[in-house]
């Protein structure tokens, strides 16, 4: 009978407490319900302690959100309200999560796996923590602690009770919140939306609509409520907005963006652009139509401007470019694609130095970039390079546009081509094939000349060891002979296809002469007969440029050949003449280097004109009229002349006409090198990834007294010369190396403060201006072996005080 009692009484308190707390809930916020549940399951379980957590939809992350009022004021300081915790990382109080029940704890400073508490928490005894489910996911849990007694069933039965309805009142609160938040968003945007907004019922009746949508058609709000859509409408849009309701707001709930036109109260027409959404009731059945309008007068007005400014630039003669201030290309019309052969899409979003040809400087553009963007307008001759890699010269004027503040906005150029574009892109083409030829010497000379620099060396070394009269002696020296060939042909072929930089030196016509010839026999027609003549006894000296002087050649010797379509007999040939009148005092003579060919001739018109810019007898794709002009040009800088002879199938001879200089020494009593010294230990740093050579170079220098230190790559190089810094007499570093080249080497050493002498070795022709401010010395590959330990010798004692030149 007692328990009887006992219980209706519990049961009455647990209703009374789920009454009180649905009566609090109806005017307090979340936070205050959760806090006052806690306050009563307190009260209900004799318990210290509560507090509630929400358990994000992955389960894996939990968020505090209240404590009770007793828990905060007598037992705990901890802070954290809204704080997120990995449940990975949580404690005992978990176990509810982890094994998705209810969970007793009454002997919380036994438990081996609890993870502590927080500063300012109050000490656990016992606790008691229920999970919350919904749809099979645990949404929350709500715990309590510190009963004096143990927790028992009916304190579970009493907290979950409790904890369930602390959920659904803090869903719907939740719900509440974010319902009067979406209207507060839905009123202000409604409220401050720049576009017109209106909202219709399923006939088109308008039902709502804001200020901007009035004064758009001119009419009051109780106007428009009196009116529909399609009265608004002017009739030829009406069945086109009928079919976009029916096939697209209503079948999938919302349309694209169309446009249409609206009639205003004063009777005039304009365009407006508008998507159209539906609303529907509870049951899913449409409501209602609502739509964001906006009016696209001035849109449309700028559209035919628009187009007709496009139309006219379109049509233009001249490229037109339209950048943004940054030089963002924005707009080019047909001509430009038509000029350099980039279509539109591929120019827009580029900056205008995808044409650059290089031939400007970077002041050039610095000095067109500062006028500009100072508000000025530019105007100049542009040398430019096609997609297709041809060069082109533009008459450009650009200027800034500004905006109503004065502010830069676009910049507009203006560009005109004035080369004659057919005759250019042929000479170009020209051009192209020659730099080919540079391309793949250059690709092959780092590992050509490697092998011909070993060739050398194991040669000379094999050479050296043998006795006088060894049968095998005969054999090196031909394997020294073949690779001065090699060497010699390389360096030619680097040379005349321009890999090497121009420079007046004094030169031996005859040697230049012989040296074009191997590469003419590999050029011409297996029908032409070549034929060389030249002095045997006097090399005949000029101050020439020898890339311009070997493609004198070379146009001249090609231009005979076509002129033999069927074969023939092509002559190169060299004689003394008396000195040229005008001549330097010092010229005793001058050279004549003839290039004669058994073709088909030329009238004396045709001859009149050869030298004229563009002027050709070739076919069309075949020649540009520009080689003789420029040989033409080339002979008469050198101070010479060109002589022509020719009659209609008889051939042609065309004679350039050189001063001489007096025979220069190769090598003068002053300039004689100094015996090398044998070394005495001193340490030598040795870079080359070419293993044979690398062997070679070390083995000469180790059998000369040097200690040598060896690297295999640029990184290992670095490695070493750190490891040994201080103490290295010499750094000898190959160019070309894997990872990091020679010339990157020496900066770092350089820029560490080490002024340790170097020398670069490299079978690039330009490598001596990549490796400027070193102080290295160079040395070119192929070369031979006793040629570097002499320099090695010379750069340690300080004797050499100069870059020796390629």
């Amino acid at each position: 009978m007692i328990a009887e009692v006992a219980e209706r009484s519990r049961a009455e308190s647990l209703m009374q407490a789920r009454l009180r707390l649905m009566e609090f809930a109806a005017s307090q916020s979340m936070e205050e319900v959760l806090v006052a549940t806690l306050d009563e399951l307190e009260a209900l379980t004799g318990s210290r302690i509560g507090f509630y957590h929400f358990v994000e939809p992955d389960e894996q992350t939990l968020s505090l959100q209240a404590w009770s009022t007793r828990t905060l004021r007598e037992l705990c300081s901890a802070k954290g309200k809204g704080r997120h915790y990995d449940v990975g990382e949580a404690g005992v109080w978990v176990d509810c999560i982890r094994q998705r029940r209810p969970v007793i704890h009454n002997d919380y400073a036994s438990l081996p796996h609890k993870k502590g508490l927080p500063p300012g928490h109050a000490a656990v005894t016992r606790e008691l923590v229920v999970p919350i489910f919904r749809n099979d996911r645990i949404v929350a849990v709500l715990g309590v602690g510190n009963k004096p007694t143990d927790y028992v069933a009916d304190d579970v039965d009493v907290v979950a009770r409790f904890a369930d309805l602390a959920w659904d009142i803090a869903d719907r609160k939740q719900a509440e919140q974010a319902l009067r938040a979406s209207e507060a968003r839905y009123r202000m945007l409604y409220e401050t939306l720049r576009d017109a907004f209106v909202r219709t019922d399923m006939d088109g009746r308008i039902v709502e609509c804001n200020e901007i949508y009035c004064q758009m058609l001119g009419y009051s709000t109780r106007e428009l409520r009196a009116l529909t859509s399609r009265e608004l409408t002017p009739e030829r849009w009406r069945a086109i907005e009928e079919r976009i309701v029916r096939e697209q707001i209503i079948a999938r709930g919302y349309s694209e963006v169309y446009e249409k036109e609206y009639r205003r109260k004063d009777g005039t027409i304009f365009p407006v652009e508008l998507r159209t959404s539906l609303a529907t009731d509870e049951e899913g059945r449409p409501s209602s139509m609502w739509a964001i309008v906006r009016d696209i007068t001035e849109r449309k007005r700028a559209e035919a401007d628009h187009a007709r400014l496009v139309t006219a630039i379109s049509q233009a003669g001249e490229a037109i470019v339209i950048t943004d201030p940054s030089g963002t290309i924005l707009y080019v019309n047909p001509a430009f694609e038509r000029t350099t052969g980039y279509t539109r899409a591929e120019a827009i979003g580029q900056n205008p130095r995808v044409l650059k040809s290089g031939k400007q400087g970077d002041a050039f553009y610095r000095r067109l970039w500062a006028t500009i963007t100072a508000g000025k307008t530019w105007t100049g001759l542009i040398t430019n390079r096609r997609k297709d890699g041809t060069l082109y010269d533009e008459e450009t004027t650009i200027s800034p546009v500004f905006d109503e503040t004065g502010a830069i906005i676009n910049f507009v150029a203006v560009k005109r081509d004035v080369s004659r574009e057919q005759a250019l892109e042929n000479q170009l083409r020209q051009a192209q094939k020659l730099e080919a030829v540079g391309q793949l010497a250059a690709g092959v000379a780092h590992d050509f000349n490697n092998l011909i620099t070993a060739l050398y060396g194991y040669a000379e070394m094999g050479r050296s060891v043998l006795p006088e009269g060894h049968q095998a002696i005969a054999a090196l020296n031909g394997i020294l002979s073949v690779s001065q060939q090699a060497a010699g042909l390389t360096k030619s072929l680097l040379t005349f296809s321009g890999r090497s930089q121009p420079a007046v030196e004094p030169l031996q016509v005859c040697l230049l002469v012989t040296e074009t010839a191997k590469l003419l026999k590999r050029m011409l027609s297996k029908k032409i007969e070549f034929q060389i003549e030249i002095p045997r006894d006097d090399p005949l000296w000029v101050r020439a440029d020898r890339v311009q002087l070997g493609q004198v050649l070379i146009n001249l010797a090609l231009n005979a050949h076509d002129a033999m379509p069927d074969g023939g007999t092509l002559r190169l040939s060299v004689a003394k003449r008396p000195p040229l009148d005008g001549a330097d005092a010092a010229a005793e003579a001058s050279v004549a280097i003839a290039v004669a060919d058994t073709g088909i001739g030329m009238t004396p018109d045709v001859q009149a004109r050869i030298f004229d810019p563009f002027f050709t007898m070739k076919s069309r794709g075949r020649g540009t009229g520009l080689g003789l002009a420029i040989v033409h040009g080339i002979v008469k800088e050198h101070g010479g002349h060109i002589e022509v002879q020719s009659q209609p199938g008889q051939g042609s001879t065309f004679t350039v006409v050189l001063p001489t200089i007096p025979a220069v020494s190769s090598e003068s009593d002053s300039e004689q090198a100094a015996e090398p010294l044998r070394g005495h230990g001193e340490p030598i740093l040795l870079v080359d990834d070419d293993e044979y050579v690398g062997a070679l170079l070390a083995t000469e220098l180790e059998r000369q007294g040097y200690a040598v230190v060896t690297a295999e790559d640029g990184d290992a190089a670095l490695r070493r010369w750190r490891e040994r810094r201080g103490t290295l007499r010499l750094l000898v570093l190959d160019y070309d190396l894997p990872r990091r080249n020679g010339g990157e080497c020496l900066r770092v050493i350089r820029d560490a403060g080490d002024t340790t002498p170097a020398i670069i070795i490299s079978g690039a022709v330009q490598v001596n201006r990549l490796v400027e401010g070193t102080g290295a010395q160079i040395l070119h590959k192929p070369f031979k072996v006793a040629e570097l330990v002499e320099l090695a010798s010379r750069t340690m004692r300080g004797e050499c005080t100069a870059t020796p030149a390629p």
